[in-house]
Order: structure tokens, then C-alpha cells, then sequence
């Protein structure tokens, strides 16, 4: 096989190289996420070796690593029908089969990697947090207790990580405690977990610990927008009005490919609370709306309004948000905007402005209910929803989570000077958090005429 390209990083190839040559030469490549030069070399070796299990397998991971899903798990699929037992193309389609919430199928395949190899540690923590997902708890502790057993596993970021989201729903938090601290000793930045040991000391008062964490991240990366939001949620810095732009991008795109399946684990209701809600306030007939759905992310809200809208627009912060949303096929345009800016250059034009679970990113949303009631027609509607801050005395306060919560009084203030002058607000439950539901306020408010 002759590979001419990429001469430039790859000066030392020879001009004829074999299939495992080759196939070095694409894996060095896609390393160094040169991902266009990775693809064109996995292509011309499966033009020249087309039963290569391995080159299938790392074409499908390289598709499925630029959002290619449905290519990439049919690549890594063609690798194990060439090699039925091929343990690492089993493992990973497991994983993206349950990053894409296909549970099913990447129990299937996790399982007969698991079969391969039963010591083997990746497929049994993926098996544990999707069985955490289904929540069947006790299976979920029982497949990823014997890992720990293993030097391999006592000594695995992943492995305590797992079983310390298994303690923490069961509410056993000092035990999960003790295996986030682990994990966070030996990979920090494995799955978020400096986010979740600071949620669960949060959680159990230990807010000072928490925001050291965080305030120790800032010394090694000053930058850090994660890091500069939770210290403030934590209590160790000024509360600013609302996220950070870069906090929000960061956030979504950082778990964009899953974000349905999280969401679908935590029992998250926002959308259909807000569908019902513009069902019940303008009708379910109307097949004529002009729709911004402001912070759209996946395009969760959209499919189900969809049917209302004549014409149906997204707005979100984050490319990889958008990418899924734009896969969903039900939006008319798509925009890469916070929304509150993108709102102000909008006059009068929309018939409804929806926001499923963004506005907990805002603190203060006085300009962006006034931002709303600008780009809405006379007598159109905003339906929104925040996090309802019960107990609060402040209007709106961060919670250790990083979201804001907002009284009712608050909310109905700001929508009154914005010039809505009806308003309803229902209270509900949005989703589930350690278990436990969280407090809502599902809004729908009319423009004045």
C-alpha cells in the first residue's frame, strides 16, 4: 500500500507500507486529533484491506469522536462481525451505544466483553452506571464491587468514580465520599469528578472543602470557567448574576452526546411541563406559531412543539448542543447565541419565546423577560421555567450545583416590569437530583396588546 498523505507530518514514512504499518501511521495520526488526515488514512486502508477488524474498529471510533454516531457504530459493529470475540470493539460499542442511550444493545455488548475478559474494567464500570441509570441500584453495586478487589481496580479513577455515584444515590455519602476523594486523587479530571465530590460535600454541609477543590483548580488554571463558577457557588467567591457565557459552552458541549440519556436517569420533565403549558394556554390546534426556543440544547422542547409551529427557530450557546439539536430535523434555523443578546436584536416577531431549564443559568432574568417581551407580537407568550427557591429570602440565590433558584415573587416582579401583564405560574416537579425531586416553577406569560 502507498500512503502519500500527510507528507508533511509524517516525513519519515516509507512511500510502502503493510497493513499494520498502516495502520500505526493512522492510529499516530488520530492521537494527535488530526482528524481529517486520520479519516482519508483509515479510508485507504479499508480500500486496500477491507476484512481489517482493527481498521474498522478505529475508523468507528474516530467517526463517533466527530459526532458521526450512526457511522461510527456501524463501522465498530462491521469489526465485530469480522472478529465475533473482539473484546475492545465490544466495549467501546457498548459505551457508545449507552452514550446514545441505546441501553439495550450496549448491555448486549458490554456483557460479551465482559464474557472475553472477566477481569476487565471498562465494561464493567460502564454495566454499573447503566444499571445505575435503569436504577437498579443493588445490581449496579454488585457489578462494580469486584473490581475493587483488584489492584488494577483499587487504583482506577473510573472505578471508584462509579461506585461512588452508586453510594451517593443511595444517600450512603461518607462512603461515597471516601471513593470520590480517591478518584479525585488519581485522575481529577475523570467524568467531572471534581464536580461531583464537590456536590456531595456541598450537599452534606461541607462547603468549605468544597470550594477548595475548586479554588485549587484556579491555582493550576486561572482560566478555568467551571472552576470560577462553582468556587462562587460554593461560597468562596462573589456570586455573579448569572453564568458566564464560556461556563454554559463548556458545560453542554462537555456532555453534549449524552445529555438525552442523563436527563432521561434524572427524570427531567421541564419540556413536556412547558408543552403542556402552551397546550393549555394558547390550544393544542394552532399550526401557525412563529417559535423561538430560547436555549434550545438537543432539541428536547422542540420535537414537542414542533407540530404547533409554522415556523420553529433554536438558539443555544453550545455548538454541540446544536449539532444534536440540528440532527433532530425539526428546526427551521438554528443559532449559536446567548439568548438574552440574541433576543434584543429581535423586535416584535415572534408569536412565542419558549425556555426549557435555562434561565437557572441567570440569576437576575429582569433583562431577559424584558428582552422577550420586546421580540414577542402584541399578545404573544413566554413560557419559561427556573428552579424554585422555596426557602429563600434572596430573589435569587446560586445553589451549590452551580444553577440559580428564583422565588415566585421574584419571577413575577420581573415579568410585570417587563410588561406582561398575565401571568400564570404552576409549580412542579423538574427532575430528580440524588434522588430527590427538584422544586420548580413552570411560567407562561402574555404580552400586552
Amino acid at each position: 500500500m502507498k500512503l502519500n498523505q500527510p507528507e508533511e507530518s509524517e516525513r519519515e514514512q516509507p512511500k510502502a507500507l503493510n497493513h499494520q504499518q498502516a495502520l500505526a501511521l493512522a492510529m499516530r495520526i488520530h492521537q494527535r486529533r488530526e482528524f481529517d488526515d486520520a479519516e482519508q488514512v483509515y479510508k485507504r486502508i479499508l480500500e486496500t484491506w477491507p476484512d481489517s477488524p482493527d481498521a474498522w474498529h478505529y475508523y468507528g471510533m474516530l467517526e463517533f469522536q466527530r459526532d458521526n454516531e450512526k457511522e461510527g457504530i456501524a463501522a465498530v459493529r462491521k469489526a465485530i462481525e469480522l472478529h465475533p470475540p473482539y473484546f475492545d470493539a465490544h466495549a467501546n460499542l457498548g459505551n457508545m451505544l449507552l452514550t446514545v442511550g441505546r441501553v439495550q444493545e450496549a448491555a448486549h455488548h458490554l456483557n460479551r466483553a465482559l464474557t472475553i475478559k472477566p477481569d476487565a474494567m471498562q465494561p464493567r464500570v460502564a454495566l454499573s452506571v447503566m444499571l445505575r441509570v435503569l436504577k437498579r441500584i443493588d445490581e449496579a453495586e454488585a457489578m462494580i464491587r469486584p473490581a475493587l478487589d483488584l489492584e488494577e481496580g483499587r487504583n482506577s479513577a473510573a472505578v471508584h468514580n462509579s461506585i461512588a455515584n452508586v453510594l451517593a444515590v443511595q444517600e450512603r455519602t461518607d462512603e461515597a465520599i471516601e471513593h470520590f476523594r480517591r478518584a479525585h486523587e488519581l485522575n481529577p479530571d475523570l467524568d467531572n469528578t471534581r464536580a461531583r465530590l464537590a456536590f456531595i460535600l456541598a450537599y452534606t454541609g461541607k462547603l468549605e472543602e468544597a470550594a477548595s477543590l475548586f479554588a485549587r483548580r484556579l491555582t493550576q488554571a486561572p482560566d478555568d470557567a467551571e472552576a470560577k463558577h462553582m468556587l462562587a457557588a460554593c461560597g468562596g467567591a462573589p456570586v455573579p448574576d448569572r453564568a458566564s457565557d464560556s461556563y454554559v459552552r463548556n458545560t453542554f458541549d462537555g456532555f453534549a452526546n449524552s445529555f438525552d440519556a442523563k436527563l432521561e436517569s434524572l427524570e427531567y420533565r421541564a419540556p413536556e411541563l412547558i408543552a403542556r403549558a402552551i397546550e393549555l394556554a394558547i390550544g393544542a390546534s394552532h399550526r401557525s406559531l412563529k417559535v423561538l426556543d430560547a436555549g434550545c440544547g438537543t432539541g428536547l422542547l422542540g420535537v414537542l412543539i414542533r407540530p404547533s409551529c409554522a415556523r420553529l427557530i433554536g438558539v443555544d450557546l453550545s455548538p454541540g448542543m446544536m449539532r444534536k439539536a440540528k440532527d433532530r430535523k425539526v428546526y427551521d434555523e438554528l443559532h449559536e447565541a446567548e439568548l438574552t443578546a440574541y433576543l434584543q436584536n429581535k423586535s416584535a416577531i415572534y408569536d412565542v419565546v419558549t425556555s426549557a431549564d435555562t434561565l437557572c443559568y441567570i440569576g437576575a432574568i429582569d433583562e431577559v423577560c424584558k428582552a422577550a417581551q420586546g421580540a414577542l407580537k402584541p399578545d404573544g407568550w413566554f413560557f419559561f421555567s427556573v428552579e424554585h427557591g422555596l426557602s429563600q429570602s434572596d430573589d435569587y440565590a446560586i445553589q451549590f450545583h452551580g444553577r440559580y433558584a428564583h422565588t415566585r415573587k421574584y419571577v413575577e416582579d420581573c415579568l410585570k416590569g417587563a410588561g406582561f401583564p398575565n401571568i400564570e405560574i404552576v409549580e412542579d416537579t423538574l427532575r430528580t437530583e440524588l434522588g430527590k425531586p427538584v422544586p420548580g416553577l413552570i411560567v407562561a406569560a402574555q404580552r400586552g396588546a
